[in-house]
C-alpha cells in the first residue's frame, strides 16, 4: 500500500469563476487520504490475527482452515488493491483541486490587470481638457452625424 498523502493547500479566490467546489474536492481528498491508514491497520491486525490462529504448532489446521486461510489472503489483496484505487482517486481528486484552484487564481489576476487596463483607459479619455478636448468631444463621430 502507498504512504498517505496530505491534501494540496490552495489559494482563496475571491470570486467563483469556475463554479467548481474546489474547497470540497480538496476536503474529499483529504477524507480519501485519511482512509489509508485506517485500511493498512486494520489489514496488518487482521494479518497477525490470522497468522496466529493458523500457525505454529498450537494453529488451526485441517482442510477448512487452509480454505480459510486462501480466501483471506484474497480478501488482504483486495484490500490492498483497495488502498490503491483510492490513493489514486484522492491524488486525482487533489490534483484536480489544486489545477481549478490556479485556473481560478490566473482568471482573477487577468480579470484585475484588464480592470485596470480599462480604468487607465477611461482616465486617459476623460483628462483631456481644455479646447482642442471640447472640439475633439463636439466632433461628431464618423457615420452617425452626433457628437462624441
Amino acid at each position: 500500500m502507498t504512504d498517505p498523502r496530505s491534501a494540496s493547500p490552495l489559494a482563496s479566490p475571491t470570486v467563483d469563476w469556475t463554479g467548481a467546489d474546489i474547497r470540497g474536492l480538496q476536503d474529499l481528498a483529504a477524507t480519501l487520504h485519511g482512509c489509508l491508514p485506517e485500511i493498512t491497520g486494520v489489514t496488518r491486525a487482521l494479518n497477525q490475527e490470522v497468522a496466529r490462529l493458523t500457525g505454529g504448532d498450537q494453529g488451526w489446521r485441517g482442510p477448512v482452515a487452509s480454505s480459510f486461510t486462501a480466501a483471506w489472503q484474497r480478501d488482504t489483496g483486495a484490500l490492498e488493491a483497495l488502498a490503491q484505487v483510492i490513493a489514486w482517486t484522492a491524488d486525482v481528486v487533489d490534483d484536480l483541486a489544486a489545477e481549478l484552484a490556479a485556473i481560478e487564481a490566473s482568471l482573477e489576476e487577468t480579470a484585475h490587470a484588464a480592470g485596470e487596463q480599462s480604468r487607465a483607459l477611461n482616465t486617459s479619455r476623460t483628462s483631456l481638457t481644455g479646447p482642442w478636448a471640447r472640439a475633439a468631444r463636439a466632433r461628431p463621430r464618423p457615420g452617425t452625424g452626433r457628437p462624441r
